[in-house]
């Protein structure tokens, strides 16, 4: 729903998007949304790319469960930081680099091969 409003009431968009408890699906909105204001309003992008930001980096790792758990939770927090950079890289172009670096850095700690491989495509691809 927050992505559809994006265009049209990006005000209530935000609203519905920083209502979203889930935090990687708030990160991903977070980001379509800022994406989407980029080239009309960029202060407010910028914000929401902040917020999304943060939410990427509060997706708590459930280290108390197996292995390939947390390195499924590890490959989703990446995902969620390249795309949010992909939404940023023409709005704030360092802060995007500094988030290919994070998610880099935390794709190249994932001990489980095939998600560590996923993730490290993901960041090469982008």
């Amino acid at each position: 729903m927050a992505r559809a409003l994006a265009a049209t009431d990006p005000d209530r968009a935000e609203r519905v998007a920083q209502s979203i408890t889930n935090e990687e699906s708030k990160a991903g909105v977070l980001g379509d949304i800022a994406g989407k204001l980029a080239a009309i309003d960029p202060g407010s992008a910028a914000r929401l790319g902040a917020d999304a930001e943060r939410a990427a980096h509060s997706l708590a790792l459930k280290s108390s469960e197996g292995a390939t758990d947390v390195a499924r939770e590890q490959t989703y927090k990446v995902w969620s930081l390249i795309g949010i950079a992909d939404m940023l890289a023409a709005l704030d172009p360092d802060r995007a680099a500094r988030l290919v670096a994070d998610a880099e850095r935390l794709a190249r700690s994932i001990t489980d091969m095939p998600l560590k491989i996923r993730a490290l495509v993901t960041i090469a691809e982008a």
